[in-house]
């Protein structure tokens, strides 16, 4: 098979359609890809800003309420707002993690991206679980979404191929949870999976590129153009195949 480096967000967007798989490749031809330096927010579009911020207070949470944590002072006293409920949702969970295993508790990594010659994309967040070197991966999402399950495992085979990279994990280091956290809704999903389900999955990935180097130009029977916040929603009914 020739060689296709396949990154999260091509993987979910042929997922969704495969045709918005080929424009996404065609608008982004002969554009390098690789680390992203820290993010400009201002440079988002204003819709999406908003769940912008909250990505980021939630991956910088650690850093900047440690001390809190630590010392039992709590922040957001006599604040009503609705983002401040939502952060005491967040941090009551982070409270509670810290008291039952303050040992494993800060992340080992926020926002790490990882390439190799097959995949490549950015995790939220890698905890180290216990001395063993159990890792768990955490993404953060505002509400749940079609191919949450699907990210999760496909970041599971990227960090178990590139877990040289990352300098603060145990050699014997091994993905044993993979979850995610959506923020609007304050609700947590956490799962346990096995070395034998990542490698199932990487053949899974293998086949799925197998299918991109077709191609298959064909459109989602699914898409409710009404509905979807597709970037190509507008164009996509005048162009025929």
């Amino acid at each position: 098979m020739s060689s296709i480096n396949l990154s999260k967000t091509e993987f979910t967007a042929y997922l969704e359609c495969p045709f918005k798989y080929y424009l996404i490749q065609d608008l982004n031809r002969n554009k390098p890809y690789g680390p992203r330096g820290k993010r400009d927010y201002s440079k988002f579009a204003s819709e999406l800003q908003y769940g912008m911020s909250w990505h980021k207070w939630l991956m910088y949470f650690h850093s900047n309420y440690e001390d809190n944590i630590i010392s039992d002072i709590y922040p957001f006293e006599g604040d009503k707002s609705l983002e401040a409920k939502l952060m005491k949702q967040f941090y009551e969970w982070e409270k509670e993690t810290y008291a039952m295993n303050h040992e494993f508790w800060h992340p080992i990594v926020v926002e790490q991206y990882l390439e190799n010659k097959h995949y490549r994309g950015i995790i939220d967040r890698i905890d180290l679980l216990n001395s063993n070197g159990d890792i768990r991966i955490i993404e953060y999402k505002s509400r749940p979404g079609n191919f949450d399950q699907k990210e999760l495992m496909f970041y599971a085979v990227l960090l178990s191929q590139n877990k040289e990279t990352i300098e603060d994990l145990p050699t014997n280091s091994c993905v044993k949870e993979i979850g995610v956290y959506y923020y609007m809704l304050g609700e947590w999903r956490i799962e346990q999976i096995t070395k034998e389900q990542i490698t199932n999955y990487d053949n899974y990935l293998y086949e799925i590129k197998k299918e991109i180097l077709k191609p298959n130009w064909k459109k989602s029977k699914t898409c409710d153009l009404s509905q979807t916040k597709c970037t190509f929603k507008e164009v996509c009914p005048f162009i025929p195949l």
